[in-house]
């Protein structure tokens, strides 16, 4: 009877090593399971209209490789990959600007891309991998602002107490706690500027949460001024929508986002396979022709009627963490 008891116990352990064997396979994520496929876990800041066609081809490319996207805000992204530096449960961070990196180097894993070097601007490091090149336009409600002389050209109109458009009510700006573009748009103005300006602007402004509230906010007429990006305006005035971008005449605010691999992130080659096909060629003529937004491949040439950058007066921003940004702007609002 005791030898048909340990012949069972040992039945059983074994049983248990298998399973504890197979559930590790599983867990590993980029793990070979016996199909030749993998995973790959996108923290995307991109909105839906830019991710959605780049991630189709990619999948069509890379059908070896089940890809997970989790999208939200820049900086709400970055709170989760340092809430998990412990165990990772991300591969890529898509979006933010290059700064972002930058000042968080220590997330990111260092991978030196082969187009690299195609970009107009390159992380030494390359911790991060330029994407794109994005200015900040004014953005008018027309049907709420029909006339144009109400509308503000500059930055320093937005800080104006008795500007004609405040009739309207406050322009929308989106918190930089929770949107890269809100970063963007506060570090251009204290770098234009300095802080008191930006407070004074702030009296003006009703904070939303992230960058979709705010373009939303005045393409749907509730608010009648803020901000946008340069690509999703430019759609936004080709399809007749009652908006008007306006380049202000003192300051562009801008950024060049990008994208990083997540240090220790469970599918390291597939992170990489990744980063080569966002930053190639095929990818960046989407980002011009389909997206309608500046590559930041010098090869690729802006989309048709856009802005000549050297029209525009770009900020040249300061060099402020995003520490500082949200202590200064938790201050003034």
């Amino acid at each position: 009877m005791k030898k048909l008891v340990s012949i069972g116990l040992f039945i059983v352990m074994v049983m248990l090593m298998a399973g504890c064997g197979s559930s590790s396979d599983s867990e590993a994520g980029g793990g070979d399971d016996g199909s030749g496929s993998s995973d790959l876990v996108i923290y995307s800041a991109m909105g839906n209209e830019i991710s959605d066609p780049i991630l189709e081809l990619f999948q069509e490319q890379h059908p070896e490789i089940n890809v997970e996207t989790i999208h939200a805000g820049a900086g709400e992204l970055l709170a989760r990959i340092k809430a998990e530096t412990d165990n990772p449960a991300g591969d890529i961070l898509w979006g933010g600007e290059t700064t972002t990196y930058d000042l968080n180097e220590e997330l990111f894993s260092s991978y030196e891309s082969p187009n690299d070097k195609e970009m107009i601007v390159q992380d030494p490091e390359h911790k991060w991998h330029a994407f794109s090149n994005l200015p900040q336009a004014i953005l008018v409600n027309t049907d709420e602002l029909p006339d144009e002389s109400t509308h503000p050209t500059s930055i320093e109109d937005l800080a104006d107490p008795n500007a004609a458009w405040l009739e309207q009510g406050n322009f929308a700006l989106s918190d930089p706690g929770t949107s890269g573009t809100g970063v963007s748009i506060i570090k251009g103005m204290a770098s234009l500027y300095d802080w008191e300006f930006v407070g004074d602007a702030l009296k003006n402004a009703s904070i939303v949460d992230g960058s979709s509230a705010m373009f939303d906010g005045v393409k749907d007429g509730e608010f009648a001024v803020g901000f946008i990006n340069e690509d999703l305006g430019s759609k936004w005035e080709s399809a007749g929508l009652p908006v008007r971008m306006i380049y202000p005449e003192d300051g562009v605010t801008n950024q060049i986002d990008a994208a990083g691999i997540i240090l220790d992130g469970p599918n390291e080659e597939s992170a990489q396979t990744f980063i080569d096909f966002v930053t190639s060629e095929e990818v960046h003529m989407i980002v011009r022709d389909e997206i309608l937004r500046r590559s930041a491949r010098e090869d690729i040439d802006p989309p048709e009627g856009f802005k000549e950058l050297d029209s525009t007066n770009l900020i040249e921003n300061n060099q402020l963490t995003n520490e500082e940004i949200m202590e200064e702007f938790e201050n003034l609002r």
